[in-house]
């Protein structure tokens, strides 16, 4: 056979065509890297024609195909493949709840070259232990600059546009590196739910009360 296409994906089912003579074929299908009659996924024998639909399929999966020609007396073809196909994802009843807590989301995130990309990960989130959320990757410090002692205000509330990352240090408990201009920096300590200034620690504090990432579900 040759021109093995693949088309018309639903959540179980595709359609399979190719090019070949003969009125006898065998399809073989499984996840991406199988090997036909090597790994103990799917076969369909007896196909009379060259297109054929597989069903019985799981929603959101990658699967490749190959196809032989059956040639009588225990011969065939090589087979031919693999083409690929995701199968669509089960359309949702509404109202739709998604937790993120569990794999595969059936998700698509569709990430290009901004600095700030999609992410399943373990920010603050609204229960269980997974959000989603527009990370910036970019990461830069804050350290004890003279013209800015007032940068941070007692009793301050602080919201995080972006992402702050902890580092556990000496004796303070973690190190906040907040993301902002590299110019001024400012390094600050987070002890309990109180930031502090690098050089003198008892002189300014402020209340950590809310984290936001840029989205969080």
């Amino acid at each position: 056979p040759t021109a093995l296409t693949v088309a018309n994906p639903t959540n179980n089912s595709v359609n399979l065509s190719w090019t070949s003579p003969g009125t006898s074929f065998t399809v073989a299908y499984g996840p991406i890297g199988f090997t036909p009659e090597v790994s103990e996924d799917g076969m369909v024998s007896g196909i009379t024609a060259t297109q054929t639909t597989i069903n019985n399929l799981n929603a959101a999966t990658t699967y490749q195909f190959y196809v032989r020609r059956d040639c009588g007396a225990n011969d065939s073809s090589v087979w031919v493949g693999p083409v690929s196909s995701i199968t669509e994802q089960i359309v949702a009843t509404l109202p739709l709840t998604e937790d993120f807590e569990s794999s595969p989301l059936g998700w698509t995130l569709s990430n290009g070259s901004q600095v700030n990309k999609w992410v399943v990960g373990t920010a603050p989130h609204n229960g269980g232990e997974n959000s989603i959320y527009a990370k910036h990757f970019r990461e830069l410090k804050f350290s004890l600059n003279k013209e800015m002692p007032n940068f941070f205000r007692p009793k301050t509330t602080l919201y995080l546009n972006k992402q702050g990352v902890f580092h556990p240090i000496d004796k303070l408990s973690d190190l906040l590196k907040l993301l902002e201009n590299k110019k001024n920096e400012i390094t600050a300590y987070l002890k309990g739910n109180k930031l502090r200034y690098d050089k003198n620690p008892s002189s300014v504090a402020v209340e950590i009360l809310k984290f936001y990432e840029n989205t969080s579900l």
